[in-house]
């Protein structure tokens, strides 16, 4: 029932978060489930740096901040939110006190950005010199273009012979992640499809399933970790060869899913992904040359 002035909606008082515990252990394990490596790292420490704006409304502590800072410190504060179960309350602490990442200009150095030539010179020695489980994982993401948390559950898929994963064609197999859309197809992060050689799918019997192990087997050789360069070369190496960028965009996720449905049942996408497997041979040749 309204009142004769009318009724007029008013924001739900959100709940306080002031005392609460956080367990950041919990928190790490729950960025782990839905972001890369390197973004786990910026939201954990920007969350631990940061999270006072939450849970007491220091705002005055990000008011400063400005560019990537900025964006990195709000990012991790949405997750952070996500993860206490405290969206509401952090979007109306948002909305008082006008919290927004502030749209700036990007000027891109081309000299400050790794060429393809230096990412294949380092995926080279690593696939060289690491024990052959490792080198089989990074083989996996080079040929697969997939991201390292994204590429260790496609192993996992394959290895438990997920129903409906693999999907074999004339010569080739497809890698159907969008199958499993809770592994895969997360928030900000998605994965769709592969496509790979029979062969290469045998790069699954032996291979790493956790980014540390990983990290800390190059570690031993005396390399820092750049599993993330296999997606670029990956793209680049495809665009570089003649696949349209838009084709690339889809085999890495980078458009929404009804684009994806719409096109991934196209009657020419067979002859589509035999000509990206015939370019990511060429890749692994390259990759895996000792000359």
């Amino acid at each position: 029932m309204t009142s004769g002035r009318g009724f007029e909606p008013r924001r739900a008082k959100p709940i306080s978060l002031a005392g609460l515990k956080i367990d950041w252990e919990a928190y790490r394990d729950y960025l782990k489930g839905r972001y890369a490596q390197g973004n786990v790292r910026n939201h954990y420490s920007y969350a631990r740096r940061y999270y006072l704006v939450l849970t007491k409304e220091k705002v005055d502590l990000i008011r400063k901040l400005q560019g990537r800072k900025l964006a990195l410190a709000m990012q991790a504060l949405n997750s952070l939110a996500e993860f206490l179960g405290a969206k509401d309350a952090w979007e109306d602490i948002k909305h008082r006190y006008g919290l927004k990442i502030r749209e700036e200009q990007k000027v891109i150095d081309p000299f400050e950005r790794e060429d393809i030539s230096r990412m294949l010179s380092w995926y080279r020695e690593a696939l060289s010199r690491v024990t052959e489980d490792a080198r089989n994982t990074l083989l996996y993401m080079l040929l697969t273009g997939l991201r390292p948390v994204e590429a260790m559950n496609s192993i996992q898929a394959v290895r438990e012979s997920w129903k409906e994963y693999i999907r074999r064609m004339d010569g080739f197999l497809v890698l159907q992640h969008f199958k499993y859309p809770d592994v895969f197809l997360r928030r900000t992060k998605k994965a769709y499809i592969s496509v790979i050689a029979e062969e290469d799918l045998k790069l699954t019997d032996n291979a790493v399933l956790s980014y540390s192990t990983l990290r800390e087997k190059l570690k031993e050789k005396g390399m820092n970790c750049r599993a993330g360069y296999g997606r670029k070369i990956y793209s680049t190496w495809l665009r570089d060869h003649g696949i349209e960028a838009e084709f690339i965009d889809l085999l890495q996720g980078r458009v929404g899913l009804t684009v994806f449905s719409r096109y991934y049942y196209r009657p020419d996408i067979q002859e589509k992904l035999r000509k990206t497997l015939e370019i990511l041979t060429e890749l692994k040749k390259e990759a895996t040359s000792t000359e």
